[in-house]
């Protein structure tokens, strides 16, 4: 089952500089193109990014205020590329029942595991910072048994030098004579 979502993922995530085309899961669930645009123009939000290419962008700047890329952008032949966070409001605002009856489960199976797959799981997340944060104290244990280690062992080197009176000096202030 997880291979063949990440199939799905990997088969409708079409990935052009940052950006994602919706025309890979409108045929996988044979969503109208057409109607999804009318969707994504007449959605509060995503319908803020018409005003960037649109031919009616004067009229959509009067309606939404200035442009942003920030949900993404239609190119010069009129595609619809989103980001990550418009991608998955487009995708929450689809209704499963407009969908062929049997494609609905699967599309809804869509919806609940897109956001994992675009940013990672809270348990991925909290998993990835546990550790590191562990290794962060492992580190610091590390670096403190290094400057023990050197301690003692200049310490051992002091106690062994005076045992053995290794640091006895040895003046040879008188010449032999014959």
């Amino acid at each position: 089952m997880e291979t063949t979502t990440l199939k799905m993922f990997s088969d409708t995530i079409r990935n052009e500089n940052g950006l994602i085309l919706i025309t890979p899961v409108c045929e996988l669930f044979n969503l109208h193109v057409q109607n999804q645009y009318s969707k994504i123009k007449k959605d509060p939000i995503l319908g803020k990014l018409y005003g960037k290419n649109h031919t009616d962008s004067a009229q959509n700047e009067k309606l939404y205020g200035k442009n942003t890329t920030e949900f993404g952008e239609i190119d010069k032949n009129g595609r619809i590329f989103l980001t990550k966070k418009g991608f998955l409001r487009w995708i929450q605002i689809i209704n499963p029942n407009t969908l062929e009856e049997e494609l609905r489960e699967k599309f809804i199976m869509y919806q609940e595991m897109i956001s994992d797959f675009l940013f990672g799981s809270l348990e991925e997340h909290e998993t990835i910072t546990r550790v590191n944060h562990e290794l962060q104290q492992w580190k610091q244990r590390y670096s403190e048994a290094g400057t023990m280690v050197k301690k003692k062992q200049a310490e051992l080197i002091l106690l062994l030098n005076t045992r053995y009176q290794y640091r006895i000096e040895f003046n040879q202030n008188k010449t032999l004579s014959k």
